[in-house]
């Protein structure tokens, strides 16, 4: 089968800086190419000319315009690439219009959905475009159950949906103490290590966790440390609201870490907390942290429900920091309850292996294959 995937224009699908959205299409690409497939990936980057990774043609695209303006310039260059090509299907990962600009080419079309909104989907005018755009696509594949309901609530759309969640390298994300104690050791850590990875932004409830974390007083037996970007992806802002409070606590916050160095992070934490207070369609971070053995703090959110095992960890009620405060405490002071929860995760992460999802995907794209015979 010739499968092309097109992602969003905010990263590289090889940034370092890593990103749930990139990280899916590398990951089911490279399972899809172990399968026999042929894979094209199309990149928003500077590179001149295409190269192989892991089997996949990785082709870039140079964009010169702002967003919105460089989503469209993408998209025309992909239109002009393809025209002249065979695929059996081209896959888009959050990009609403895809299927529009392709029309006429004949390729059956997949939109992966992370979130039910779009640009442009708070006015009439752009609601009904953005409608359109998405009823072009043969299936729409949200990320979780939560994302689906949320995304058919809003959209009210006629367009098939097949539920196909993130997932997670299990080769890559696994128990592996020495490579934690390594890490402890850099950052001079001792007593319990409570670890958040993701963007530091109000939505993702950073600012909960750090009143969480004051209510908790001064302790001497546990340390709070943060990784990733303040905001979107891209350089971190040299001031913040946030980054002063997290001066101001005495949290360690180690800035976006490389993608090499994630797992043994994980693996150097003694819990995590994923504190989003909405909008959160999935929770591939938590999923991480679990494969490691790691138990989770999350909150009772959307897709988290889903990502985070009922045995893994504790869920508490968004945007409540004192709730957030109690459990994080609760596992602090109880290493048998962490050792019990983080036991569960690795067998639970197997359920998401990226090779399962690479096969659910191959299953859509298989069937639009069929009825279009």
């Amino acid at each position: 089968m010739r499968i092309v995937h097109a992602g969003p224009t905010t990263l590289p699908v090889l940034s370092e800086l890593g990103g749930a959205v990139q990280r899916r299409i590398v990951e089911v690409a490279t399972c899809q190419v172990e399968l026999g497939h042929q894979v094209t990936v199309f990149s928003t980057e500077a590179a001149r000319r295409g190269y192989l990774h892991r089997g996949i043609a990785i082709e870039p695209i140079r964009a010169t315009l702002p967003r919105p303006w460089r989503d469209y310039e993408v998209l025309a260059k992909l239109r002009r690439r393809l025209r002249d090509r065979d695929a059996d299907v081209v896959h888009f990962h959050g990009v609403p219009d895809g299927a529009r600009w392709l029309r006429g080419l004949g390729f059956p079309t997949v939109l992966s959905v992370d979130y039910f909104r779009f640009r442009f989907s708070g006015s009439s005018i752009g609601r009904r475009y953005r409608r359109r755009s998405l009823e072009r696509f043969d299936v729409i594949a949200p990320v979780s159950n939560a994302c689906s309901e949320e995304l058919q609530q809003f959209w009210r759309l006629s367009t098939p949906r097949v539920v196909v969640p993130n997932g997670v390298n299990v080769g890559q994300f696994h128990p592996m103490p020495e490579a934690g104690a390594a890490i402890r050791r850099e950052l001079a850590v001792d007593g319990c290590l409570v670890l958040y990875v993701g963007r530091l932004c109000e939505q993702k409830g950073t600012g909960v966790l750090l009143e969480a974390w004051e209510r908790m007083g001064p302790r001497t037996d546990a340390t709070l440390v943060l990784a990733g970007p303040v905001g979107q992806f891209g350089a971190t802002p040299r001031s913040s609201e946030l980054l002063d409070r997290v001066e101001r606590l005495q949290v360690r916050y180690l800035g976006p870490v490389h993608e090499t160095r994630l797992s043994a992070l994980y693996n150097a934490a003694d819990l995590f907390v994923m504190p989003t207070v909405r909008d959160e369609m999935f929770g591939m971070a938590a999923l991480e942290a679990e494969s490691c053995g790691r138990p989770v703090v999350a909150s009772r959110l959307g897709g988290l429900v889903e990502a985070v095992g009922p045995d893994c960890g504790l869920f508490v009620d968004p945007d409540d920091p004192a709730a957030l405060a109690d459990a994080l405490g609760s596992l602090i002071d109880d290493p048998d309850l962490r050792d019990r929860l983080g036991a569960a995760g690795p067998t639970h992460a197997r359920r998401f292996e990226w090779s399962k999802i690479a096969q659910e995907y191959l299953a859509i794209y298989e069937r639009l294959g069929q009825a279009t015979r």
